[in-house]
């Protein structure tokens, strides 16, 4: 793996102090006016910042792309995405635990703030509470942040049901999944960004964004990965060449790593 830093450079030269190694990072910020906080300033063509007009393609009339970095931590582990020229990266640690998830075709819709739920004894399929279902339920309530989730036995409170449980198949997502193929195969999850993941926002947003995004093969469908309910948004990812995945076939205490190689078609990875 290579690492490249970037250099600062100056129109008289070297400025004084800067070349040694152990110079405080505060002295070097404050002597190179650099915000290490946000490189781009929140621009992502800021490296022709320094051009007046600023060009939106090279002399070959190929356009300048956008230029996205930042980084998620989860317990003080971080993990740098990056996007240059289309291309999308992602470098964290070696080691982290996974869970075994089966899907089992089912959406769980949370009872939006102060909205009346449906009684206990409701038969989601009754025509009549279908209107209810649909203005009253949602599988994401970002504006609630962590009072929309409610807990599995919080289900019921004066309100009615706090959530239900939908096939993919209930009349509120229409014929979305009516060609989809049976969820049969389980899937791995980690949790790998902070809350709503700050710091790399920007990279991600414009990674999902992309046509390459939320393309789900046959064995991503079989695990339920097109569910965009359960999913909002799928992006394949690929090892590095040189890189494998590592599955501790021991004990916590007497660990045995054995690698996994990503490219036997046995297995994908997604964010």
């Amino acid at each position: 793996m290579l690492i490249f830093f970037p250099s600062v450079g100056y129109a008289d030269g070297a400025a004084p102090g800067l070349a040694k190694c152990n110079a405080p990072a505060a002295d070097l910020v404050a002597a190179s006016g650099l915000d290490l906080t946000d490189l781009t300033q929140g621009d992502p063509f800021y490296y022709t910042s320094n051009i007046e007009p600023r060009p939106t393609t090279t002399h070959s009339d190929i356009p300048h792309l956008p230029v996205y970095a930042g980084y998620m931590s989860t317990n003080d582990t971080y993990r740098f995405v990056n996007i240059v020229e289309q291309v999308f990266t992602l470098i964290g640690e070696g080691k982290h635990g996974l869970w075994r998830v089966q899907e089992n075709g089912m959406v769980r819709e949370y009872r939006r703030a102060g909205k009346p739920g449906l009684p206990a004894n409701a038969d989601v399929f009754d025509e009549a509470v279908q209107q209810q279902i649909a203005h009253n339920y949602s599988h994401y309530l970002p504006h609630e942040s962590w009072a929309g989730y409610k807990l599995p036995n919080h289900q019921v409170d004066e309100l009615g049901l706090t959530y239900i449980d939908l096939p993919i198949h209930h009349a509120k997502y229409g014929a979305n999944y009516a060609q989809a193929p049976m969820v049969d195969l389980p899937h791995w999850y980690c949790t790998l960004s902070s809350f709503r993941y700050p710091y790399a926002k920007k990279a991600i947003d414009f990674a999902f964004a992309q046509q390459g995004a939320n393309k789900i093969g046959p064995l991503g469908m079989r695990a339920g990965l097109n569910v965009r309910q359960n999913f909002l948004n799928v992006l394949h990812l690929k090892l590095f060449p040189d890189a494998r995945s590592w599955v501790n076939v021991g004990t916590a205490s007497e660990v045995d790593w054995q690698a996994v190689d990503g490219g036997d078609g046995r297995g994908i990875l997604s964010i």
